[in-house]
């Protein structure tokens, strides 16, 4: 195996598998739900957004109060 060019797979396949765990290790749900926990602001939803699909655009500001 390694005669015909193994040896770059094999180290290909290393490479691959580090980055794999690296990217597993990132997108960790644990991680996930803490950003998304910083990016809303808003703990209820107002009475007359209820049930209704609201579409945010622009630049977020938080604002204490």
């Amino acid at each position: 195996m390694l005669r015909y060019g193994g040896g770059k797979l094999l180290i290909a396949s290393l490479v691959l598998f580090v980055f794999g765990g690296a990217v597993l290790y990132a997108n960790r749900p644990e991680r996930a739900s803490g950003v998304s926990e910083e990016l809303i602001g808003a703990a209820e939803v107002l009475p007359e957004n209820e049930g209704k699909l609201v579409i945010i655009s622009g630049t977020p500001e938080f604002v204490d109060g």
